[in-house]
């Protein structure tokens, strides 16, 4: 479980450390603005096209294995990004990185292996919150070693986690067999991969390249592909993803909560270090927006633990709570103004608490009620949906902030408006979420 958790914990705190850094990584590399957004447009694009692969990868080749070789490709890319003199090689190393969104699938497989059922929920909650601890940590980390150094020194930290990682976890190379005997569809997996690589381009380029001219071409292109995938694997025996279970009762709900709820996580990671630094917010350096990220950092890892336990009386009432907890976040943040401690507490609301609470338990949803031989192919697609919504998010916060319309001071306002107006949707649809049916094994454990 530690070696678990510390996976995961590389994976997430190296996924949000970039953003507060960009402007002084394109200012030593010499690129603008818009090539250094490639750095995050890139990890997210790595992670949501690789991580439902790789997760059924370890399904079939075992979960603990793919899991060790995903940390060291990761240790890679720290140690490029550390010393990179190029842009090019930056980006091949957040590409690298990106691969580590599979830890988040693999681990909840191996959890589930090696766990009786009862306490597979704590476990996930465990992981999920290392998730959450480490999304707030990377912000912090960021703010306070780009301030006193270099950007370069914060992927020091991710290549220890990773190497530490998998010190933990080599001696469990050859605990975990494949409970899959099927072949890999390399052909769905690669119609799958060029599908949401265009739709994925087409969201987080659209404000760049224009909406109109290439972000509707791509669009069209990978819907187009995927609608092929979907119609051929309904026919096959064994396709790359199962269609029935993606639309599962028990599991459909869940996929469509992440969304929501990667929509909110990821505008809130973009929009908080931003307003704090902005002069039409707080107008503060970024040390300080690692001030206002601390209490969520601290709250995290308990909030995992209080999901597991409210999700023992009903699967939908951690996600509910947490989903109301973020839109009064949100609310919070567009009254706080110019008060520090008052975004703060907001803060603690939303990307602390409500965040984790319901990470945790979309997470357990799904890893309850998938098959056994499908958990890192269930999982994986959980966390793509996830990374899809961030996307979107994103380019949605970018976008009301930078509108011409009005100024970043209702830009800010309008944008964590929506995010509230988002976080009640996925209130009501957590309402649709079946608890899991009871495991013979339930007693024994």
């Amino acid at each position: 479980m530690t070696g678990l958790g510390l996976a995961v914990l590389c994976y997430s705190t190296t996924q949000m450390m970039v953003v507060p850094m960009l402007p002084d990584m394109a200012a030593d590399i010499g690129v603008d603005a818009d090539a250094a957004a490639w750095l995050v447009s890139a990890f997210l694009l790595c992670t949501a096209v690789s991580t439902p692969l790789l997760g059924q990868v370890g399904d079939v080749v075992g979960r603990s294995r793919v899991l060790i070789a995903v940390l060291a490709l990761s240790a890679i890319g720290s140690l490029l990004a550390m010393t990179a003199q190029n842009f090019t090689l930056l980006l091949l190393a957040r590409i690298l990185q990106g691969l580590g969104g599979s830890t988040f699938p693999l681990a909840f497989g191996m959890a589930r292996d090696v766990l009786p059922r009862a306490r597979v929920a704590m476990a996930v909650g465990l992981i999920s919150g290392s998730f959450g601890l480490g999304g707030s940590l990377g912000l912090v980390i960021a703010g306070f070693l780009s301030d006193a150094g270099s950007w370069r020194w914060t992927f020091t930290v991710s290549l220890a986690m990773s190497v530490g990682a998998i010190g933990f976890l080599w001696p469990t190379r050859r605990l975990h067999e494949p409970l899959s005997r099927r072949r890999l569809d390399w052909r769905g997996a690669l119609t799958v991969t060029i599908g949401f690589t265009c739709l994925l381009l087409a969201i987080s380029q659209g404000q760049a390249v224009g909406w109109l001219r290439a972000s509707l071409p791509l669009s069209l292109a990978g819907a187009g592909l995927l609608v092929v995938w979907w119609w051929q694997a309904r026919r096959q025996s064994d396709p790359v993803f199962d269609v029935r279970m993606l639309v599962e009762r028990s599991i459909l709900p869940a996929h469509l909560t992440a969304i929501l709820l990667g929509f909110m996580m990821y505008s809130n990671g973009f929009l908080i270090p931003l307003f704090v630094q902005h002069p039409a917010g707080l107008g503060r350096d970024v040390s300080t927006s690692s001030l206002v990220l601390l209490p969520a950092l601290a709250l995290s890892v308990v909030a995992g633990y209080l999901a597991a336990v409210m999700g023992r009386r009903s699967p939908a009432l951690p996600i509910v709570t947490g989903a109301i907890l973020m839109a009064l976040g949100f609310a919070l943040a567009i009254a706080a103004g110019h008060h520090l401690l008052l975004l703060i507490v907001a803060v603690a609301l939303s990307h602390g608490i409500g965040l984790n609470l319901m990470l945790a338990a979309i997470a357990s949803t799904v890893t309850l009620n998938a098959p056994p031989d499908r958990i890192g192919e269930a999982t994986g697609v959980n966390t793509a949906a996830r990374t899809v919504g961030g996307s979107i998010g994103s380019q949605v916060a970018a976008a009301l902030i930078t509108a011409p319309a009005w100024g970043a001071a209702a830009g800010f306002s309008l944008a964590f408006g929506v995010c509230g107006i988002v976080a009640v949707i996925a209130a009501g649809l957590a309402l649709l979420a079946r608890q899991p049916a009871p495991s013979p094994s339930d007693a024994t454990a």
